[in-house]
């Protein structure tokens, strides 16, 4: 969470001029704030979505195996 912070306070202080938030609460209820220009804002969702991708198959092939071998 200390890191969270640390990268509000550089979007406060203008050291990020382009950035994408993206949250959802317990609810469901989604949360998507962008500010900057369409290019880089389009590729910071192009790379949230990879890494997301990314987790979700890794998370997926852990689940897998923990039920394979029982734990």
């Amino acid at each position: 969470m200390k890191d969270l912070e640390r990268h509000f306070e550089d979007i406060k202080s203008g050291k990020f001029k382009d950035y994408a938030i993206l949250a959802m609460d317990e609810d469901g209820n989604t949360l998507i704030h962008l500010h900057g220009r369409g290019p880089v804002i389009d590729g910071l969702l192009h790379e949230a979505q990879l890494q997301g991708d990314d987790t979700t198959r890794n998370n997926s092939l852990n689940h897998a195996l923990k039920a394979f071998l029982g734990d």
